[in-house]
């Protein structure tokens, strides 16, 4: 067994004694044999920094997965680690703009709604919007102007992004007819609901005998389809939501009206 020279003894030998004891874990050239220390990964230290500042030193880095981001953990056994994937969680994300005013989504930001547009009678509005998973109780718009003389329903609704009607609101029609500029809103029939993240068509139905307007955008022209998705339909002649629509065969519409999802 190799040993170190002992002081006193090994008299012309001691080179030869600590040479033995030596090589037991170095190579002639002075480096460290590779099985010279035990693969102990349990005794790891990893440095970790904020900033440049060291917060400590640990055995053992623990991601967690933070508000509306992604963890994806893989075993690289090949390259000897571990790889974590950080990502954005769209699915879970908050609007802020939307967040700001108590809303869960909203069709555009309140302040770009430079236009308002009069919505005739029997005219049904969709708009293609984006809502993240949450329970939604309330759709809502912005009037600019009033309408005139209740003629049958007025509301709005909420539909799948291939048409099919999922919930609408109870009649706002006395919200519609009150004087003034405000924002409206209505309450789902069906009590609120558990959406799961995904694009959605918010609907917008007057019958009222003249008016009234919404706030909005215009576009250059009608609004031109986006990667197969139709952003602004509508169709005339509608006394009621219709059990679904065909966004594809639906008219094309110039205006992106100012819809919130609550």
């Amino acid at each position: 067994m190799s040993r170190l020279p002992i002081p006193g003894s090994d008299d012309n030998t001691w080179g030869e004694v600590l040479n033995d004891f030596l090589s037991v874990s170095l190579n002639s050239d002075g480096t460290l044999k590779s099985d010279a220390v035990a693969d102990d990964t349990s005794a790891q230290r990893v440095q970790v920094s904020e900033d440049g500042t060291q917060i400590g030193t640990r055995p053992e880095v623990n991601f967690i997965a933070g508000t509306n981001t992604l963890l994806t953990v893989n075993d690289d056994p090949g390259n000897n680690r571990i790889n974590v994937t950080v990502a954005a969680d769209i699915s879970r994300g908050v609007d802020a703009a939307a967040a700001s005013l108590g809303l869960t989504a909203q069709t555009l930001q309140v302040e770009q709604a430079a236009s308002a547009f009069t919505l005739n009678s029997g005219v049904c509005v969709f708009v293609r919007i984006y809502i993240p998973t949450s329970t939604v109780s309330t759709l809502g718009t912005w009037k600019t102007n009033e309408g005139i003389t209740a003629a049958g329903y007025s509301g709005m609704a909420i539909y799948t992004p291939t048409g099919t009607l999922i919930d609408k609101t109870n009649d706002i029609s006395s919200s519609l007819t009150t004087a003034g500029s405000a924002w409206v809103s209505g309450t789902l029939s069906g009590g609120p609901l558990d959406i799961a993240a995904g694009s959605y068509y918010i609907s917008f139905l007057s019958n009222l005998s003249s008016g009234p307007m919404i706030a909005g955008v215009q576009a250059y022209t009608n609004v031109p389809t986006v990667n197969g998705a139709r952003p602004s339909v509508y169709l005339t002649g509608q006394s009621n939501f219709p059990a679904s629509f065909t966004p594809g065969s639906a008219n094309a519409n110039s205006g992106i009206y100012y819809f919130t999802v609550s």
